[in-house]
């Protein structure tokens, strides 16, 4: 009886607490619900500011600037639908309203109705043919559809409106730098040795370019180790299958000890919700008729703010042993561009990714369960829009395949330089 009574109590108490919070919200002006609902959004509060932007808008059910604001909240929790068809409510009733005509081209490019998008633009840009915000964001468009040269007339009409404007010109220099196609790419790696063996150096020269079906390079890789040299032609190729799909194909030949005689590769990259990104693929590596590896390969990574992780895993099955094992963990910081960040690797086991090896003795049967602990750290800027460099410095204790069980550190330096045009 007395459980009942309580709970009785508790919902009066609560229910005069509701009624008092609903009285002093009705006291407050639409303007003023308007204002502490932007606090609360901008807080990462939505469905409280919704709250607060409903009750404003019965009071105002014609505050257009209401329904507008509500649309983004809800466009930011990825309920664009609803974000639309409030927008179109408010077109419906003033067919001008820029305010309108910028969030609704904003959500439906969010929600990949680019033509959409583009027809409310050249309404928007019909409307205010001054307006910077239209004209760049018309811009954008036409730059992402591959349409420069219309989009480099509106952005000089921008700057002839406000010759300062940042977004104009950032959008010129990205016209500018997609002229870039081609890119030289030259590396030099050295490895020193705690004990016993020589400095063992590689390098490689690649050209590369960028098209629409995707990126792809030819490189000519050289290794020297132990007093032998080695010699490997290899090609990559990054086709773009979809919007959320690419993939890695590789191939490489060589007729001298310290690689394959024949290496491919293939991979399937996802990109994911949450910016998240997957793969799954392979790896072959022929040496001759009896040693031979196949690799089995996968990555998961996460991009969160400036930050990217990843990890992969290997894994090498074998007729005579269980499975081999290895993986690596990576992280990088970005700053401003794709092209500059620093990054920290940990590794273990063997990677087939490596472009040379340690000798050219047994290695189908020996190298995938090579034992192996490394630490990587590197670091990549880029120099204005064509020129990028990159230096890593590796640390590293390695089994080798003539003296299994034991490990011998390794230092390693690697320098990268990289011209586009």
């Amino acid at each position: 009886m007395k459980g009942k009574v309580y709970i009785l109590i508790c919902c009066f108490f609560l229910g005069s607490m509701l009624s008092m919070a609903q009285e002093k919200l009705s006291d407050k002006t639409s303007d003023e619900l308007f204002s502490l609902a932007r606090e609360l959004a901008f807080d990462g509060k939505k469905d409280s500011a919704r709250v607060l932007l409903n009750t404003a808008l019965d009071k105002s059910p014609d505050y257009a600037d209401l329904k507008i604001f509500l649309a983004r909240t809800y466009a930011w929790d990825s309920k664009r639908d609803t974000a639309i068809a409030l927008l179109n409510e408010v077109l419906a009733k003033d067919k001008k309203n820029s305010e309108a005509l910028d969030a609704l081209t904003d959500v439906l490019r969010w929600d990949d109705q680019d033509d959409l998008a583009k027809e409310y633009l050249d309404l928007a840009v019909g409307f205010y043919p001054n307006s910077t915000t239209f004209l760049n964001k018309k811009a954008a468009y036409l730059i992402n559809n591959e349409e420069p040269e219309e989009a480099s007339t509106l952005l000089n009409q921008v700057l002839k409106i406000d010759p300062g404007n940042e977004k104009a010109i950032d959008l010129l220099k990205s016209i500018k730098n997609s002229s870039i196609k081609n890119f030289v790419n030259i590396n030099y790696n050295t490895d020193i040795f705690a004990e016993v063996f020589d400095q063992a150096n590689f390098g490689s020269l690649s050209f590369g370019r960028f098209s629409k079906l995707g990126t792809y390079q030819f490189r000519a890789n050289y290794a020297n180790r132990f007093d032998t040299s080695g010699y490997q032609i290899e090609g990559d190729f990054y086709p773009s299958l979809s919007k959320n799909i690419y993939a890695y194909i590789n191939y490489g030949f060589s007729e001298r000890a310290l690689f394959p005689t024949h290496r491919t590769g293939l991979e399937f990259y996802f990109s994911l919700p949450k910016s998240l990104e997957a793969s799954i693929g392979g790896r072959y590596l022929y040496f001759d008729r009896s040693s031979h590896v196949r690799i089995f390969t996968g990555t998961v990574g996460w991009y969160f703010k400036d930050y990217w992780l990843s990890g992969r895993v290997f894994l090498t099955p074998s007729d005579t042993k269980s499975f081999s094992r290895s993986g690596l963990v990576k992280i990088r910081k970005y700053f401003g561009n794709a092209d500059t960040y620093i990054g920290l690797t940990v590794g273990y086991g063997f990677s087939p990714d490596i472009r040379s090896f340690q000798s050219s003795d047994n290695l189908g049967e020996s190298l995938s369960f090579l034992q192996s602990r490394k630490v990587l750290l590197e670091f990549q800027k880029r120099f204005g829009s064509r020129y990028v460099g990159t230096f890593n410095f590796q640390y590293a204790q390695q089994e080798f395949d003539f003296d299994a069980g034991n490990f011998i550190g390794i230092s390693s330096i690697s320098l990268t330089f990289e011209y586009r045009f």
